[in-house]
């Protein structure tokens, strides 16, 4: 199944950390089976998707908080929200009005501002479920933390990217398509294409660093495709960007905007649907963020964020 709606697609050479325009060229007839080289290639991008068109709109940037940081790394990792986000505004995304109460939040010690943003996706008027972004900064961290919940997890599966960033290094980075939600109720069909897709993504970024395996409580839903990366000096920045937004391209043009799929499932399930949720509350209590935010915003304020905002369950 991968292969034969693979023939569908072009391939680009991602945005640069400026948000520059990418580059395209159709895909050669000899790219259309597996397995293949993606040595020279970024991202992909689904040529029968709905093209984007140019908003009127100016891209919408992450709200100014009292952190300043000027290092190259704060500036990639901005760059990675924003290109985010102009691409939710040319998917004609809805921005939803989160609580006051978590769309900012001072730290206890004054040092930290976290700003939290989420969106409502949608397609020919449907809703296909939520993405939530929740950016830390300090004068010396920065992280970023991002996910899109389908509110048809019977066949969307879910984006993940968590980044930790001190200094000009990459603390942490780890990036994946996953599918909380198996067979016999995810078609095992969708199933085998995320892990098709998602390995020959991890394959592009094999180069980054990483001294350890990846954590348990991080890949237990994984397909096997997912990036994981440990102490990424400052010359492989603009490559973690790249990997984010291939990871990102990749999920939104060959899974949750693919009209095929969402119509084949036109209701929500809910046996899917908790399944779904299951897989948050154990991302949030066996993350080492739920016990990370505790201690900058205290631990009452961040159970409530985690299981009000951050993991509840999709709307739509």
């Amino acid at each position: 199944m991968a292969a034969d709606r693979l023939s569908a697609y072009r391939f680009s050479v991602d945005e640069d950390a400026a948000g520059e325009k990418p580059l395209t060229y159709e895909c050669p007839p000899m790219f259309t089976t597996f397995p293949f080289d993606m040595s020279s290639l970024y991202c992909l991008t689904a040529a029968t998707s709905r093209p984007s068109a140019k908003s009127e709109r100016e891209p919408i940037a992450s709200p100014k908080t009292a952190v300043k940081s000027s290092h190259a790394l704060a500036d990639i990792f901005q760059s990675m929200i924003d290109q985010t986000y102009r691409r939710l505004v040319d998917r004609q995304a809805h921005r939803e009005v989160v609580p006051a109460v978590y769309a900012q939040r001072e730290s206890i010690n004054k040092k930290f501002q976290l700003v939290a943003q989420e969106w409502s996706l949608m397609m020919d008027d449907q809703c296909l479920g939520q993405l939530r972004s929740v950016k830390i900064d300090s004068e010396k961290s920065n992280i970023i933390n991002v996910w899109i919940f389908p509110n048809r997890p019977q066949c969307k599966p879910v984006f993940a990217a968590e980044l930790i960033g001190v200094g000009e290094t990459v603390r942490v980075a780890f990036i994946d398509i996953q599918t909380p939600v198996l067979a016999p109720v995810l078609d095992v069909a969708i199933a085998e294409e995320v892990a098709t897709m998602t390995k020959l993504l991890a394959a592009r970024f094999t180069n980054l660093p990483c001294d350890e395996p990846a954590p348990d409580w991080a890949i237990g839903a994984s397909a096997g495709g997912f990036t994981y990366a440990r102490a990424v000096p400052p010359q492989f920045l603009p490559q973690v960007s790249q990997c984010y937004l291939a990871y990102l391209d990749t999920y939104f043009n060959g899974f949750l905007f693919d009209s095929s799929l969402q119509y084949s499932y036109p209701s929500r399930y809910q046996p899917a649907l908790e399944t779904l949720h299951q897989y948050q509350l154990h991302h949030m209590e066996h993350s080492p963020g739920k016990k990370f935010l505790g201690n900058l915003f205290g631990a009452s304020w961040t159970q409530q964020f985690m299981q009000e905002f951050l993991f509840a369950m999709p709307r739509g």
